[in-house]
């Protein structure tokens, strides 16, 4: 039985490091990370990414005067992290900077557990059966996604 237990706990572990070692290619842009340039104003790309984030079951957190940094956030009230069930808010943090080519958007999706309260953390663990490398490229492929919509929808106008 001991032996049974050892051996499905190695292959569960070397799975879980051979997925970590699966590389996903970084994004075609400039960082490697959701980077996109659109020429309109902030006013117009905070609009049109705030509706596409609302639509995608985000709420608006904050945005400073200048509309240069917004945060976004979905409030799950159970993820499993590692072992544990734990309130997890979901936080896409976006930077607008104006250009000589347009408004420059750059943005990060982060988890933080437990939010609000004095056990607050940024997790770095492995959410649910991913690795962090691997949620971390699948958070920067949903981003870059978002972003390139809102480049496509104010490029019609």
């Amino acid at each position: 039985m001991k032996k049974i237990t050892m051996m499905v706990v190695g292959l569960a572990v070397g799975l879980y490091l051979l997925a970590g070692c699966a590389s996903t290619p970084p994004l075609p842009t400039k960082t490697g990370k959701p980077d996109v340039t659109i020429q309109a104003s902030k006013d117009a790309i905070f609009e049109a990414l705030t509706n596409e984030l609302l639509t995608g079951g985000y709420m608006l957190r904050s945005v400073n005067e200048t509309k240069d940094i917004i945060v976004y956030v979905i409030q799950h009230p159970k993820m499993m992290i590692v072992w544990e069930e734990m309130p997890v808010d979901e936080r896409v943090l976006v930077n607008l900077v104006q250009t000589s080519t347009g408004v420059r958007m750059l943005g990060s999706i982060s988890y933080i557990a437990y939010p609000g309260s004095g056990q607050q953390r940024v997790i770095k663990e492995p959410i649910g059966f991913t690795s962090p490398i691997e949620q971390e490229a699948i958070d920067n492929q949903k981003l870059y996604a978002v972003f390139l919509k809102v480049q496509q929808n104010l490029e019609k106008k």
